[in-house]
């Protein structure tokens, strides 16, 4: 780390499957390329990538400016020693007032690990593009927007925010789609990193499996989203 330029510890909760790597790069990867989108003046973003789901834990918070947990084909819900100690490192960040932006999995893992709740969801699969209403406005989410269209794949969902949370972002299908803790903490239930072929690939893999959800899913994925927004928006978030 230096004065000069901003490093982002991304935390690695799964890797695709060997076919899916191969025609569209790590879940890191991903984050970098979103990541790259905003053309802000500030500080050049460094990346630095960790394994968690192969047990590579950062040592200690600092090692990284800030943090960007991915999502993944585990549930926090899991009982796996990875997903204990990735647990203790959320809850040593939220102590420390670190930044750290959790997506999917990392949105769960905030508040499974601190206070709140995350279950599966009585309702199925979320897939596809799915439209969330922006209820509070904070500082960085510049340019503003009511809404945040995202593609989505996941079963479980957040029932129960941590103590001081706030949510920011919900829908019908899911309440607390996007919240906030304190200056540090920033989540999303949406894939801001994937790309609509990926999600219908994704789709195909799972098929039967996702039940009704399929249909929608199949039906919106190359809807537009507010991925480059969000992007802005992490950004923002990370460097203030």
């Amino acid at each position: 780390m230096s004065d000069s330029e901003f490093t982002v510890g991304i935390l690695a909760a799964a890797r695709p499957r060997r076919d899916l790597l191969a025609k569209f790069g790590s879940y890191a990867g991903m984050f970098r390329t979103l990541l790259s989108e905003p053309k802000l003046d500030s500080k050049p973003l460094k990346y630095r990538t960790f394994n968690v789901f192969d047990d590579e834990i950062p040592e200690y918070s600092a090692q990284c400016d800030g943090y960007v947990t991915t999502g993944s084909q585990a549930s926090v819900l899991d009982d796996l020693p990875w997903i204990r100690r990735m647990e203790e490192l959320v809850v040593e960040l939220h102590e420390q007032r670190r930044k750290m932006v959790g997506i999917c999995f990392g949105h769960q893992m905030i508040a499974q690990a601190l206070d709140g709740r995350t279950e599966r969801c009585d309702r199925g699969w979320g897939v596809g593009v799915h439209e969330y209403r922006i209820t509070h406005r904070h500082p960085f989410m510049v340019p503003g927007s009511v809404r945040l269209r995202m593609l989505c794949s996941h079963q479980d969902q957040v029932t129960r925010v941590p103590s001081g949370a706030r949510v920011f972002a919900t829908s019908e299908f899911c309440p607390t789609a996007g919240m906030t803790l304190g200056e540090h903490f920033l989540s999303i239930q949406g894939h801001p990193e994937f790309t609509a072929d990926y999600a219908l690939e994704l789709m195909h893999i799972r098929g039967e499996s996702l039940g009704a959800a399929y249909q929608h899913g199949m039906e919106t994925v190359h809807d537009p989203t507010d991925s480059k927004l969000f992007a802005h928006w992490m950004v923002r978030f990370l460097l203030d």
